[in-house]
């Protein structure tokens, strides 16, 4: 589970795991960009993904960021989104992020590609 620390609302703010045991913390920033975007922010692994959800490929970047690395996303609500990661352009993933409707928890829901079961992990915000 996850939860944010500081301040924000809706999307904005800073989230951390507080049950999934990670290598390294389990935090990320989300911060507006360019306007109705995104700026998803790790520091741990010092990757930063800046998009839009307009279904084009955003690149993905950091030092850890594996060489075509890309993110293309929809808004299907004020409270989700739905996002693929590509590398080289073929698709990795699948993930619904889902903000509640009190702003306090974030859900995502991961499908690899070629993987039967999705991955569930919850954010509360800090």
């Amino acid at each position: 589970m996850e939860k944010r620390v500081g301040s924000g609302s809706g999307w904005g703010g800073t989230w951390e795991s507080t049950d999934v045991k990670f290598t390294s913390a389990g935090e990320w920033d989300i911060e507006a960009y360019d306007g109705d975007g995104l700026t998803f922010n790790t520091p741990a692994y010092q990757d930063v993904l800046s998009m839009k959800f307009d279904g084009k490929d955003y690149e993905e970047k950091g030092p850890t960021v594996a060489p075509g690395s890309t993110s293309a996303g929809k808004r299907v609500n004020p409270h989700t989104l739905e996002v693929s990661d590509k590398v080289k352009g073929e698709v990795m993933d699948h993930t619904k992020y889902e903000v509640s409707q009190d702003g306090k928890t974030l859900t995502l829901t991961i499908r690899e590609t070629g993987q039967p079961k999705a991955l569930t992990i919850v954010y509360d915000k800090m």
